[in-house]
């Protein structure tokens, strides 16, 4: 008998923490900072977490930032 397995599609985050959003490009936390006070990355932050949109690292991966 098989058992079915319920497989949750991988879902893109809408926002990263700078810490995951330097995962994400290859680059140290510090470097992150740097594209945040350089104007590359922009950020938010939501009761005390900063955050990054997720579309500003795809455009850095892109290069079209």
């Amino acid at each position: 008998m098989a058992i079915e397995q319920k497989v949750k599609p991988k879902t893109m985050p809408l926002a990263y923490r700078p810490g995951a959003a330097a995962v994400a490009l290859g680059v140290t936390s510090r470097t992150v900072y740097r594209m945040i006070d350089r104007g590359h990355l922009r950020t938010t932050k939501i009761g005390g977490v900063r955050l990054i949109p997720a579309e500003d690292i795809q455009a850095i991966i892109a290069g079209a930032a």
